[in-house]
């Protein structure tokens, strides 16, 4: 069943149905804020809590959701426990959570094929893009 329909929702009824969804995926809380300085989104999985910023437009607060509801997927199927749990950790090398977090992003763009009308909302946008590895593995590196 596709949840997100209708592209004209306002940021408000679109944060409604995106708590409704995610709560149907098993996540336990969906945080909203405008106070976000660095991220767009972020996944708690001890909590099982997405965060999300709500400076964006609609449709990055969507492929935002997506992304983070992603993590708490692969989170919940035992997929890249390691990073999930402490996505700081030394051992992990930045090019293997940019590798983790493209994979995330493929599992998002699956999630998004199935939920959301993309004659309404476009295609899923990859946020990890291997086009910009060395940027993006650049940026995590600096930054976790």
């Amino acid at each position: 069943m596709r949840y997100f329909c209708n592209k004209f929702l306002t940021k408000r009824q679109l944060r409604t149905i995106i708590c409704a969804f995610a709560s149907s995926m098993g996540v336990r809380k969906v945080t909203f804020s405008k106070r976000a300085k660095y991220v767009a989104g972020t996944y708690n999985c001890d909590k099982q809590v997405i965060f999300i910023d709500m400076k964006q437009n609609r449709r990055n607060i969507l492929l935002t959701f997506f992304h983070e509801l992603a993590h708490h997927v692969a989170y919940s199927k035992g997929k890249w426990l390691e990073y999930h749990n402490n996505a700081t950790t030394l051992l992990i090398s930045a090019s293997a959570k940019f590798d983790i977090e493209n994979r995330i992003d493929k599992l998002a763009k699956k999630l998004w094929l199935l939920h959301v009308d993309v004659k309404q909302w476009g295609k899923y946008k990859y946020g990890y893009p291997k086009s910009q590895s060395k940027k993006i593995t650049r940026w995590i590196t600096d930054n976790y």
